[in-house]
């Protein structure tokens, strides 16, 4: 069900005050292009009618992935990760979102609640190439921190997964928004690693683990390792 709001946009540039209808509801099934439109940013994107500036239009909504039982919820600050956390709990009284978003369907979806564009992409790009989020984030604990060993001059403010064009999978490094180093990887050692921590994941990634990233993944590897410990 697509769930629409008015917004109102102040332009920069000219100071004209337009009312946008910005989608909170999106769903792959009722709108098959949808996925593209934000890969590509273009679902963002608006001109002013006065001047013709373009403005980038950030705000929460729900995706949802239907054929692959994902649901990601885009939230880019407190007040709509709260949101987003309250409909996912069950919360029906969370403004503007799906009002078929109940706990008989979300229980059978992959949720997951992000505050970054990139990350949002590369949620979609993950599970379109059939990986688990889950393991691709505890993968880049170790890449990240190889890649910080070996290049001590470059911080390492974020890391992407994405996938090449030959099919291949590999993780892009980035600081102040460029990247400066990718590494890739086989499925063989994305299986490695998945095994490592099958038994400290979750039976299925449709849990309610909704902030899957690098905190997360952390707090895995010390899991692991207090594990190892206690093993003769």
């Amino acid at each position: 069900m697509a769930v629409e709001l008015k917004e109102k946009v102040i332009c920069p540039k000219c100071g004209e005050e337009t009312e946008v209808a910005v989608r909170k509801s999106l769903n792959t099934r009722q709108d098959p292009d949808v996925k593209q439109k934000i890969m590509d940013r273009s679902m963002f994107r608006f001109h002013c009618p006065k001047c013709g500036q373009q403005i980038f239009l950030n705000y929460s909504f729900l995706y949802h992935q239907v054929e692959d039982r994902m649901m990601i919820y885009y939230a880019p600050d407190s007040n709509s990760y709260q949101e987003a956390k309250d409909a996912f709990d069950g919360n029906f009284k969370v403004n503007g979102v799906d009002p078929m978003l109940n706990p008989q369907v979300t229980e059978l979806f992959q949720r997951r609640i992000v505050r970054d564009l990139n990350v949002l992409c590369e949620k979609i790009e993950i599970r379109d190439a059939g990986l688990d989020d889950r393991v691709i984030e505890l993968m880049k604990v170790a890449y990240g921190s190889m890649m910080q060993t070996r290049n001590p001059e470059q911080k390492v403010q974020e890391m992407l997964f994405f996938r090449k064009k030959d099919g291949g999978y590999a993780i892009s490094f980035l600081n102040q928004g460029k990247g400066f180093a990718s590494v890739d990887f086989s499925r063989k050692v994305y299986d490695t690693m998945e095994e490592e921590f099958r038994d400290l994941l979750p039976a299925s990634p449709e849990d309610s683990q909704y902030d899957i990233g690098f905190a997360w993944a952390m707090e895995l590897y010390r899991r692991n390792e207090e594990r190892k410990e206690k093993q003769p």
